[in-house]
């Protein structure tokens, strides 16, 4: 929600209508889920392990995830 408000004029202007965007932002997402399941593999951590920082960086993916989806849907 902060990141949404924080950015609301750039994703409520003409770059949510630009297909070329929202096809790289797709396109950019899906290489960074793909590179994060290739080294979740690598790294495989019992559940008890996680600390507040892996947290933070799963709070963090899941923002960058909504970008393509924010984009697309537009106003």
């Amino acid at each position: 929600m902060i990141v949404g408000l924080a950015f609301k004029d750039i994703l409520e202007g003409a770059l949510t209508k630009d297909l070329h965007l929202i096809g790289k932002a797709s396109t950019g997402v899906a290489a960074l889920l793909w590179i994060a399941e290739r080294v979740s593999f690598i790294h495989a951590h019992h559940i008890r392990s996680h600390d507040s920082k892996d947290a933070i960086a799963v709070r963090a993916a899941q923002c960058l995830a909504l970008i393509p989806v924010v984009l697309a849907a537009g106003p």
